[in-house]
């Protein structure tokens, strides 16, 4: 997968206008037509109406006309997002508002309208008599973060055992067939990816908009600030096979169990380092430098 591929999968990851087949589908056309060795950032401001068009046609399809409806400040408020979550825009780094609405070719008053709104989600903090700048998180502060997720993704796993059809369950099996327990970069990049996809399409098909949109409101954090795989990917292909097993018996327990235990291990992961590192450092704040992203992703 070349890095034009992975930066139109951040960019078309936060599109809440596509639903998850969209997505899915565009990341895979993208690549070809777009610029290799750019950032997400260079992607969305200098795409050309013929770099653009091929997941366009896809959105168009989904949306009917998504540009012609799209909202301004929302539009400017998913770029900035994706540049933090493919680290254009780095964990700690200050935000000059007024110089990235003229790298984008906006006025201020988007660019501010969308800083408050990733002020509000935490992604970014506003400090007084010194600016903007993007959230550092520690790998206390992730655990805690991951904690509220274990519980949200649980109920939506319970909710969808409910709900689900044999076809969907199917959908969510084929996203990992072609990718093995190995631990290369490649089959990082690709499980992480897919894992987006696999959390995604439980929580879409759980049917409840207030559990997706505060799930949102906490995988922003997990995609900005988390520490991309953090176990083997054997172990999470595992995790994920029980989880599967649980949805195709439509059993509500465990799938919701099996849910919590994947996401549990990175909680009780992130809490372990953290406590090594309070003992190092003797301050209680588990580190306070960006959290290394082994692929930036945030695979539980």
């Amino acid at each position: 997968m070349g890095s034009g591929d992975e930066s139109a999968f951040c960019c078309l990851a936060f599109n809440s206008e596509l639903s998850l087949a969209t997505k899915r589908e565009a990341a895979k056309v993208c690549g070809p037509h777009l610029p290799q060795g750019s950032g997400c950032r260079s992607l969305i401001t200098n795409w050309s109406p013929a770099d653009f068009s091929s997941w366009q046609a896809l959105a168009m399809i989904e949306t009917g006309e998504l540009e012609e409806r799209a909202n301004l400040d929302d539009r400017i408020y998913e770029r900035v997002r994706a540049m933090i979550v493919d680290s254009t825009l780095l964990p700690g780094e200050r935000i000059v508002p007024e110089q990235l609405a003229r790298d984008m070719g906006v006025s201020r008053t988007p660019m501010l309208s969308a800083l408050k709104r990733l002020s509000q989600e935490r992604v970014i903090v506003w400090r007084s008599r010194r600016g903007v700048f993007v959230r550092r998180l520690s790998k206390r502060e992730l655990a805690l973060v991951f904690e509220v997720r274990e519980v949200l993704e649980g109920l939506a796993a319970r909710r969808a055992a409910m709900l689900i059809a044999p076809r969907q369950v199917d959908e969510l099996h084929e996203l990992f067939s072609g990718i093995t327990g190995v631990d290369t970069p490649d089959n990082r990049r690709a499980y992480l990816r897919q894992d987006y996809f696999f959390h995604s399409g439980i929580l879409e098909i759980a049917g409840s908009p207030p559990l997706t949109q505060t799930a949102h409101s906490v995988n922003i954090l997990v995609l900005a600030f988390g520490a991309g795989l953090i176990k083997s990917i054997h172990d999470g292909l595992t995790e994920h096979r029980a989880i599967l097993k649980a949805l195709r018996r439509r059993d509500p327990d465990a799938a919701e169990a099996a849910m919590r235990a994947h996401i549990r291990r990175s909680v009780s992961w992130l809490h372990h380092e953290a406590d090594l590192l309070e003992q190092v450092s003797g301050d209680g704040q588990g580190e306070l430098a960006p959290v290394n992203r082994a692929a930036g992703g945030g695979g539980p």
